[in-house]
């Protein structure tokens, strides 16, 4: 039998949004857009799990809230979809590293 806990890690530097995206592939963690009451968010942070640590990598062009994204193939590609509150935006912003 396993037995596993929950523990808190170090927090983003953007708090209190909700409907990010999350993505990840072999390595860092990605954090994509969110909503607060007010606004949606263009921030992208990654989270280095073994230095414990978030830092803030390209915005996207439009911010973007109830995010869902998809990790595509074997290098770091994200399709990005989800709401604005600014424009009606049929823009689909795609990420690369």
């Amino acid at each position: 039998m396993f037995v596993y806990f929950w523990h808190r890690e170090r927090l983003m530097s953007v708090l209190y949004r909700r409907g990010i995206a999350l993505a990840a592939l072999g390595g860092p963690i990605y954090a994509i857009g969110g909503l607060n009451d007010n606004s949606c968010f263009n921030d992208v942070e990654r989270y280095d799990i073994e230095g414990d640590c978030w830092s803030s990598v390209a915005p996207m062009n439009t911010p973007r809230g109830g995010v869902g994204s998809v990790a595509l193939g074997v290098s770091l590609n994200f399709v990005i979809i989800g709401i604005t509150l600014q424009d009606t935006s049929t823009e689909l912003p795609f990420f690369h590293k």
